[in-house]
């Protein structure tokens, strides 16, 4: 039967995923590849947006012609991306630079000029963004303090999915969801404000036209069609975020429901039916589609840490075990097993990328506390899963104030397929964590939401059936006690070490 399939494609931060989704939800194939991240300055962190595009083309090739897949079938296709990309384009609509990713910081004085100067917490209950560097409003000004040239020739500022959108349609369009996380968006009128731009001197039509994410965009261009051996109808739906899309994806979208991911980065999101602010602006609160929102907090550090011990602590170790067809993550984890909950004394504040929710300290640092001779590499890395863990599970106590009790956990990201990783999240969290049989939560969640903008789903419910569970991971009880005592320890070094953040950074500047 034609036109009974869709291609959903999720612009991650470390690779492009892409997969094949029929009407009942199920996966018929699935294709990735990677692209680079630069880091030409300490605090900077961007992407070519080439690449990236290349880095779609070969996830799509991939996904389309594997074993069992006819790509005449496929009706539609929508996307997901990694949120808060900027990226200047020139009045031809050729990149001005490469597009800076969420991990950027090097906006942090411009972001603490805006909290000075202006009133944040009321920018942060209309944006639902509080005021900090990886937000448009602080980028934006960087980018006229110390590139004055560049802000000349912008013709328009976009997302990189944005970007892409472009190559695939011809339009410049931004889906509100991923407007919602990059600060110029009121989130309840769902249009640009008007009071943000004029701060950040940026005229509305620099700005892509605003779209629902279920929105179809038209007919995907003929020549990409042709190149991927797609029909010549496929439509393009907008799609969205990977945090929203994500909920979607694992079928985390009811009441008392949250999904936890935990891959590069990390975060603990509900979907609700109103905007939903935090006194103390702990969380963020940005757009899935109209009517629902979804509120939680990201952390900055999750398998990061983990890639930073193999470059720096362990290349010999993971070398080793390359050689005897052992990738590093399974080294890690198996090291991680060996060593008892609590890491024997030792805790790691896994601040190598700074920290978003709840603290908001761009400039946080990370620390060892409690080391001594008797541990060893396997130590640090049992106390360094310990340590992201402890944060998502912070962010997860602030997401209960505004939300009410959580029923049930599911995962989602790369590491919520490791034994470990998911046995840990359960003891520090004290309940059963849910893993889905898919693992591309986010390009799954894109395809979700084109069913639903051809008419196949009718309310986000709909996709609960569609989400298989692989498995459950049960608590360790007696743990989770050891685990709350060892993260009040964990809490209280954060807070004494935060006002040492800035005057450490006052050193090196």
């Amino acid at each position: 039967m034609a036109g009974d399939l869709i291609l959903g494609i999720d612009l991650g931060t470390t690779a492009c995923k892409a997969l094949v989704v029929d009407t009942r939800g199920q996966v018929l194939a699935t294709g990735t590849a990677g692209y680079p991240t630069y880091v030409p300055h300490a605090g900077w962190a961007e992407q070519d947006p080439e690449e990236v595009w290349h880095g779609l083309a070969q996830a799509v090739h991939q996904a389309l012609h594997a074993e069992g897949v006819d790509a005449l079938r496929v009706a539609a296709l929508s996307l997901s991306s990694a949120m808060h990309g900027l990226l200047p384009l020139d009045t031809r609509g050729r990149p001005l630079t490469r597009c800076w990713i969420w991990a950027d910081r090097r906006s942090q004085p411009q972001a603490l000029r805006l909290r000075r100067e202006q009133d944040a917490h009321a920018l942060y209950l209309r944006t639902g963004c509080p005021v900090q560097p990886l937000f448009w409003p602080a980028r934006l000004l960087w980018l006229q303090e110390h590139r004055p040239d560049l802000t000349l020739l912008t013709r328009r500022y976009v997302t990189v999915k944005d970007y892409v959108l472009q190559r695939l349609t011809g339009r410049y369009v931004m889906d509100v969801s991923n407007a919602s996380a990059i600060g110029l968006l009121d989130t309840q009128s769902l249009t640009w404000d008007e009071g943000l731009l004029t701060i950040v001197q940026v005229d509305a039509a620099q700005l892509p036209e605003l779209v629902l994410p279920v929105a179809v965009l038209g007919t995907l261009n003929r020549r990409w069609a042709d190149a991927w051996g797609l029909p010549p109808l496929v439509q393009v739906v907008a799609g969205g975020t990977d945090g929203g899309l994500a909920n979607l994806g694992v079928g985390a979208v009811a009441a008392g429901q949250v999904a936890t991911s935990i891959g590069t980065s990390g975060a603990v999101r509900a979907l609700t039916t109103q905007p939903l602010f935090d006194a103390q602006e702990r969380t963020w609160c940005y757009v899935l589609s109209r009517g629902t929102w979804f509120v939680g907090g990201a952390i900055s550090n999750g398998g990061v840490v983990y890639q930073w011990l193999r470059d720096q602590l362990c290349a010999a170790e993971v070398e080793q075990a390359g050689q005897a067809g052992r990738d590093f993550k399974q080294l890690f984890d198996a090291w991680a097993d060996e060593v008892p909950p609590g890491a024997e004394g030792l805790l790691f504040l896994p601040f190598l990328l700074g920290e978003r929710s709840p603290g908001w300290r761009a400039n946080a640092r990370g620390m060892l506390f409690g080391l001594s001779m008797h541990h060893t590499a396997k130590h640090i890395v049992r106390a360094a899963v310990e340590g992201v863990a402890f944060r998502l599970f912070s962010v997860l106590q602030v997401l209960e104030e505004l939300v009410g009790n959580v029923r049930e956990v599911r995962a989602t990201g790369g590491l919520a397929y490791s034994d470990v990783w998911m046995r840990i999240l359960a003891d520090v969290y004290g309940q059963p964590i849910s893993v889905p049989a898919v693992r591309e939560s986010s390009a799954l969640g894109a395809a979700f939401l084109a069913l639903r903008a051809l008419g196949h789903l009718y309310a986000w419910e709909d996709v609960q059936p569609l989400v298989a569970i692989e498995r459950t991971q049960q608590p360790d009880l007696t743990n989770h006690e050891l685990y709350l005592r060892l993260f009040d320890l964990f809490r209280a070094l954060y807070e004494d070490a935060l006002p040492h953040y800035d005057q450490l950074e006052g050193l090196h500047s």
